[in-house]
């Protein structure tokens, strides 16, 4: 029976030693860290790139931004491409957008 429970005694030291249940809180705060250190840089050097990207884009979203009129002559030699109707719908073809510079 001796023998028996130092063999216990064996396993229940061997699975205390390597119980990890109090690790994972620092292994997290060490990730977190390392995202921290990593990140910080980063966005200095990328943020004001980002801040240009994300002001454009919410520019080209605003429904209040000045929409200038245009005539059937812009829609010629491929202008169509880069016209958009009021509501900042683009044109598909020429004819669509000369139909719509005739009848807005």
């Amino acid at each position: 029976m001796r023998g028996r429970e130092h063999m216990q005694r064996f396993w229940s030291a061997l699975r205390a030693r390597f119980d990890e249940r109090g690790a994972t809180m620092v292994e997290y705060a060490l990730i977190i860290g390392l995202i921290g250190i990593i990140a910080i840089p980063g966005l200095a050097v990328f943020g004001p790139a980002l801040h240009d990207n994300f002001i454009n884009s919410a520019q080209a979203l605003d429904p209040e931004d000045d929409w200038e009129a245009f005539d059937k002559d812009d829609c010629m030699n491929g202008g169509w491409q880069d016209l958009t109707e009021q509501g900042g719908a683009g044109f598909n073809n020429q004819g669509l957008c000369i139909s719509y510079a005739n009848n807005p």
